[in-house]
């Protein structure tokens, strides 16, 4: 989740608060530095880039936009497109984009700002409209700032980080669950013709998306362990010397026993005559090659 990391350690100054229903809707973020910007809208389809990387959402969006970094937006619908939004001066901050990981959510220190979030949770959609609508009606009867609106300022800005540290703690879950489900999957059916787009379309989920996230939670690639799995199988049918290599090669998942060979010595080092050997204590080996890490 691409957001910021921040610290604050002064007083907000009110910039503005309101909220306001549009058809369309076009922003481009030209405000000074040291401007803190909390929004929440609804909308069918908008499109924002920020930092020359666009992004396209739906439905509805909280977005947190610090000034120092360039951001646009844009919206077209006929339907009416709601936006609510707080802005605050810092005259004392410190602020970190990032990709925030697992690892900030134990940072109890610092603020985590989501850059944009979209699919709240009902429950905490409802929590940051009823916050911002405080915050904006404390704005409305109080043109200066006052204790009351700082409250609900910093109310918002708790409720925002415990939704950001909820929401990367829930992802957390999920991508446990598909890693855990894709080995299963691998681990049931390595002798068959197994690919990352059949179990991407197994867990109804994009293989790019599958791709990714096993390699960022593992720390290997699908295909390596795919392969990993075949290779444990290979070597107990192995020490049968009364099986064919090209039936190794079919009990496995490989259509070709050609493939098999040249993917057995990548992995092992040796080739599957040499293996044979060592596992039958035909050769002046004494002791099987370590595997090749990937």
């Amino acid at each position: 989740m691409y957001g910021y990391k921040v610290k604050i350690n002064c007083l907000p100054q009110k910039v503005w608060a309101c909220e306001t229903t549009v058809d369309d809707y076009e922003w481009q973020n030209r405000e000074s530095k040291d401007i803190l910007e909390i929004t929440f809208s609804k909308f069918d389809t908008l499109t924002t880039t920020v930092n020359n990387i666009t992004y396209t959402f739906k439905n509805s969006l909280l977005s947190c936009i610090i000034a120092d970094e360039k951001r646009t937006a844009s919206c077209e619908s006929r339907k009416p497109i709601t936006i609510a939004t707080v802005a605050v001066r810092l005259s004392d901050f410190i602020f970190k984009p990032c990709e925030i990981t697992e690892a900030d959510c134990s940072d109890k220190k610092t603020l985590l700002l989501p850059a944009f979030l979209e699919d709240l949770l009902l429950a905490d959609e409802l929590g940051v409209i009823k916050v911002l609508h405080e915050s904006i009606k404390l704005s409305a009867n109080n043109p200066e700032n006052d204790v009351a609106f700082l409250s609900a300022f910093f109310k918002l800005l708790y409720k925002i980080d415990t939704i950001t540290r909820n929401s990367i703690n829930r992802k957390i879950e999920k991508n446990n669950y598909y890693i855990k489900k894709t080995d299963y999957i691998i681990e049931s059916k390595y002798n068959q013709k197994i690919t990352l787009q059949s179990v991407a379309s197994e867990l109804n989920i994009s293989p790019i998306y599958l791709s990714a996230m096993y390699k960022d939670s593992s720390g290997i690639n699908f295909s390596d362990q795919l392969l990993s799995v075949r290779m444990k199988h290979a070597e107990k049918l192995l020490i049968d010397q009364n099986i064919p290599t090209s039936k190794v090669a079919e009990l496995c998942g490989f259509c070709d026993e050609s493939y098999f060979r040249k993917k057995f010595k990548h992995f092992f080092g040796i080739n599957i005559r040499e293996y044979r050997k060592i596992k039958n204590g035909l050769t002046l080996y004494h002791e099987k090659p370590q595997r090749k890490k990937f």
